[in-house]
């Protein structure tokens, strides 16, 4: 690459949202270098790897960040489905608690308000939680 070394590919990498999670593994044919080494996981990698490269070795690292990979995108998902759950409990909520202002309202008999009130207010806390 004659414009940019491996480092700053990864800075770019990391500066881009839509790739900024992925897991960039340093691949060399130097000698170990804890200086370099520290320079690439700066720049974002997960592994600095010197030649020579054991294939096993790199295989089982690879294995494990695609797990990751996946393992978060998961949980990304399982988020955003609790977090709409959510925000409908809250709303389910507010409209129990409003439902409870009006029955107070209610013509007729006190009877079948008190035992609405009852179902309501239960209602109300199950939502809560």
């Amino acid at each position: 690459m004659p414009d940019m070394d491996g480092f700053e590919t990864a800075r770019r990498i990391k500066q881009r949202e839509r790739t900024r999670g992925v897991p960039i593994v340093f691949l060399t044919a130097a000698d170990y270098n804890a200086h370099l080494a520290l320079r690439g996981y700066a720049a974002g990698a997960v592994d600095y790897l010197t030649k020579p490269i054991d294939p096993w070795v790199l295989r089982a690292k690879v294995s494990v960040l695609v797990e990751l990979w996946d393992k978060n995108r998961r949980v990304r998902a399982q988020a955003a489905l609790t977090d709409r759950y959510e925000r409908r409990l809250a709303g389910a909520a507010e409209q129990v608690e409003r439902a409870l202002d009006l029955v107070n309202d209610l013509p007729g008999d006190a009877g079948v308000r008190k035992e609405l009130r009852a179902l309501l207010e239960q209602l109300a806390d199950d939502l809560q939680g």
